[in-house]
């Protein structure tokens, strides 16, 4: 119900400090008023970019890496502070993946397996939000994808950006390519637009209608140039209900990779990330309705990178509030 819903985002894990030491934290950003994030509670285990979905009640955070890939997956009532609970599992072990939910179903797309040379797949799963227990299969992307981000609205899943990793030693294209599934109906999604630039380890945000990708690198993983890192400052926009190639929004204050990203109908923010081997606090917002720059918004109570996962109940696929 709408007069329940705060913009109160919870975001998972991650480095935590200025190493590479990983933490269960999560942090509580409360996105209608600037500020600081405040601790929420602790995640079953430490792991980094995980991802989340909610369906306004309950956040999920699913996945993730520490020791190796996992399927854990652990939920939170958004409403009250606390450490996460056993929800289920993804149908194998996966990182950095894609995460898009409705107000009643969460899908999950992509990533790294564990498999040897680690490729991406296409895989989607999804869970109904309300019912604890395994993940079931969906459907598969267009193309296979890791490291990529979602957007979604009230009926469709939108997915872009990420890498396509094939081979052992493995060999890395970075997507331009944006495809889209409808929560309602299971299957392999349909080609959507292309977005302003090949986007690795991006992520996005929506207000139900319109949707925002910032961050990454404009090439494969780390092994971009600093004129490809600069260029993936850019952020881009869709309107969701309609395909088409994505246009150009602003600019994030800096090179951010591996970022964290959550809203409500009118607010985007986007918190952390790294510029391996350095992790950033900041956290920067924009107004869906202006185009322009991310501005300022407040820390983190510490530096914290590889932070994808996070859940709102406020977010643009529970139909707007």
């Amino acid at each position: 119900n709408k007069t329940s819903r705060s913009g109160r985002a919870v975001f998972f894990g991650g480095y935590l400090g200025a190493g590479a030491t990983r933490t269960k934290s999560m942090d509580l950003i409360t996105i209608p008023t600037l500020g600081n994030s405040v601790y929420f509670g602790d995640l079953e285990s430490a792991r980094t970019d995980t991802q989340g979905c909610s369906d306004g009640t309950r956040g999920l955070s699913a996945g993730g890496y520490y020791p190796s890939r996992l399927t854990d997956t652990e939920y939170i009532t958004l409403a009250s502070a606390g450490n996460s609970i056993q929800f289920g599992d993804l149908d194998e072990e996966r990182n950095a993946f894609g995460g898009c939910s409705s107000s009643t179903r969460g899908l999950f797309a992509g990533g790294f397996s564990d498999n040897a040379g680690a490729p991406s797949i296409a895989q989607i799963d999804y869970f109904e939000i309300s019912t604890l227990g395994t993940a079931l299969d969906f459907g598969d992307s267009v193309t296979s994808r890791s490291i990529s981000g979602g957007i979604p609205s009230s009926t469709r899943a939108v997915w872009g950006a990420g890498t396509n990793r094939v081979g052992n030693p493995a060999t890395l294209t970075a997507v331009s390519m944006m495809d889209y599934s409808t929560f309602a109906s299971k299957g392999n999604t349909v080609e959507f637009g292309n977005d302003i630039l090949p986007r690795v380890t991006g992520n996005g945000c929506s207000s139900g209608t319109r949707g925002v990708f910032a961050g990454g690198y404009a090439s494969p993983a780390i092994y971009s140039s600093p004129a490809n890192k600069e260029m993936a400052r850019k952020m881009s926009y869709i309107t969701i209900a309609s395909t088409g190639n994505a246009i150009e929004f602003g600019e994030l204050s800096g090179i951010r990779t591996y970022i964290g990203s959550n809203s409500t109908s009118t607010r985007g923010i986007w918190t952390g990330g790294s510029n391996y081997p350095t992790h950033y606090d900041s956290i920067e917002y924009v107004q869906f309705s202006s185009l322009g720059n991310a501005l300022d918004f407040g820390n983190l109570h510490s530096t914290r990178g590889y932070m994808t996962g996070s859940a709102s109940d406020s977010h643009g696929g529970l139909g707007g509030f």
